[in-house]
Formats: structure tokens, C-alpha cells, sequence
């Protein structure tokens, strides 16, 4: 086991120290080509993780349903771009979206950390590999923070797909 210690919400993000902590273990693999991804994961249920809370906000903090669609919108390209080249990739914030807009009542708050990490929990632990597009915002996501830290500590794969890669291109 690495000496690392990943503090999921420590509000550290620290992608550097990551990917030296994990380089040589085949536990994160950086700038990944799509094809590799779906070589490795073919058959199995990947996580896609993509940033949400800080592309769904305005800049005065307050949620925008408008840029909320556009972060779903976004997952939903790389959902697309995964399955027509093979790979099964689930998307969360798909997922919440699509509910959030069902007004249910008061109990679905889109800033929640803490709900959503809970509700994507089993998300998680269900797939076998985890998947970041490079969509603007990712390097910065408290929630993508979360997510890979939650599967290296499980031992599971996270592949962190190059610029380009939904062309065939690493970077």
C-alpha cells in the first residue's frame, strides 16, 4: 500500500502529488488514449467522471440550470463518444441532472456535495475503472478529486483521457 494518503475532502487537490504516489502501479494512467481505455475496460462498466458543481454555478455562486444542462450536456458527449466505440461508461451528473429536473419537491439539492457523493457511492464501487474526459474544469473538480482518490484507495484503474483522445490522440 502507498504511504499516500488521500484526504478525499480535504479540499487538497493535488493531482501532482497523485501521479507520482501512483506512477509505475497501472493504478493512473495520464493522458490516455480512448482506444486504450476501451481495450482495457471492454466488458466491464466504467465511472465517468466529470465536473459538475463548478461549471453549474454562476459567478456569484448561485446554481444556473442553463450551465447545469451545458456540464450534462457535456457528460452526455463523452457518455456518446464512449459507447460508440464499445465501452459502457456511466455518467452521475447525467444521471442527477435529469433528476433534479423531475421536481420531485425540495429534497434534490444540486450543490450538495455531501448527498452526491453518497448517492454516487455505489456508482462507484460498482465499476471497474474510472474514466476522466478532459472536459474544462476536471483538474479543478472537488468531486473528480473525490472520485479518483475513492478508486485508488480501492485499487481501481483511472484512466485520465488525453486532449483529443475522442479523436484517437493522446497529448
Amino acid at each position: 500500500m502507498n504511504e499516500f494518503s488521500l484526504s478525499a475532502w480535504s479540499g487538497l487537490i493535488d493531482w501532482p502529488m497523485l501521479f507520482s504516489e501512483y506512477r509505475g502501479t497501472g493504478l493512473v494512467m495520464r493522458d490516455a488514449a480512448l482506444m486504450d481505455v476501451v481495450d482495457s475496460c471492454r466488458g466491464s462498466v466504467a465511472y465517468l467522471a466529470s465536473p459538475y458543481i463548478k461549471n453549474a454555478v454562476k459567478p456569484d455562486g448561485q446554481w444556473c440550470p442553463v450551465r447545469s444542462d451545458g456540464a450534462a450536456f457535456e457528460a452526455g458527449r463523452w457518455a456518446a463518444i464512449c459507447a460508440v466505440n464499445g465501452l459502457t461508461a456511466v455518467s452521475p451528473v447525467i444521471q442527477a441532472v435529469s433528476m433534479m429536473s423531475a421536481d420531485v419537491g425540495d429534497g434534490l439539492c444540486p450543490l450538495d456535495q455531501c448527498f452526491w457523493a453518497d448517492w454516487c457511492a455505489p456508482l462507484l464501487r460498482a465499476c471497474g475503472a474510472i474514466v476522466v474526459p478532459p472536459i474544462e474544469g476536471w483538474r479543478e473538480s472537488e468531486g473528480v478529486w473525490h472520485e479518483v482518490c475513492r478508486a485508488v484507495e480501492c485499487n481501481v484503474p483511472v484512466w485520465l483521457l488525453g486532449t483529443g483522445a475522442e479523436f484517437g490522440e493522446g497529448i
